[in-house]
C-alpha cells in the first residue's frame, strides 16, 4: 500500500486524464476540434492532443490528417503532424513538441478528412520550467526512506522490549 502511494505521488502526470486539459475548442467546416495539453503548460517536451469530431452527433473522426503549427513568441514556426499512433487515448491525435520559450504561442490546428477541412486557431501561454519544485518529492525520497527505516526499527525495538 505504501509503495503504491509513493509511486502515485511520484507520477502525478500519469494520474491525469488522457490528453490533459482542454485548451482550445472550436468548430470549422464539418468538424468540432479540441486541443488538449498538460496543466500547467511549461517549457520542455509537451504532448499535445487533438480530438476531431463531426459537428453533427459528435462522432470522433479517426481517419483525419491533423497538423499542428505553433508560432513561438519570437515569430519562428514549428510544425508537427498529430497522429493516433502517438496518442495514448486512441480517440485523439497527438504530437510531441518541444516548447522552448516562455510566453504566448500562437497555435493553428489543421484537419483534413474525406475532402473536408477545418481549422482551429488560438493562443497557448507557456510558463517557465520549474525543475526543482516539480522534483521536490524525488529529492525528499531518500530522507523519507531513512525516516521510515528508523521508525520501523524503533517500533521493532519497542515491541521486543515489551515482550
Amino acid at each position: 500500500m505504501v509503495l503504491f502511494l509513493v509511486l502515485w505521488l511520484l507520477t502525478p502526470d500519469l494520474a491525469r486524464a488522457d490528453g490533459g486539459v482542454a485548451r482550445l475548442r472550436g468548430e470549422d467546416g464539418p468538424f468540432a476540434i479540441t486541443l488538449f495539453s498538460p496543466e500547467p503548460l511549461r517549457v520542455g517536451p509537451t504532448d499535445l492532443g487533438v480530438l476531431v469530431q463531426r459537428g453533427e452527433g459528435g462522432a470522433p473522426v479517426l481517419d483525419a490528417l491533423v497538423e499542428l503549427e505553433l508560432e513561438r513568441p519570437d515569430g519562428r514556426t514549428l510544425r508537427a503532424p498529430a497522429t493516433r499512433a502517438q496518442a495514448v487515448n486512441q480517440m485523439l491525435h497527438a504530437a510531441m513538441v518541444e516548447l522552448d520559450a516562455t510566453g504566448r504561442w500562437r497555435v493553428r490546428v489543421s484537419v483534413n478528412s474525406g475532402g473536408d477541412g477545418g481549422e482551429l486557431t488560438g493562443e497557448l501561454l507557456v510558463d517557465p520550467a520549474r525543475p526543482l519544485q516539480d522534483l521536490w518529492l524525488l529529492l525528499a525520497l531518500p530522507f523519507l526512506a531513512v525516516g521510515g527505516f528508523a521508525l520501523a526499527r524503533g517500533l521493532r525495538r519497542r515491541r521486543q522490549a515489551l515482550r
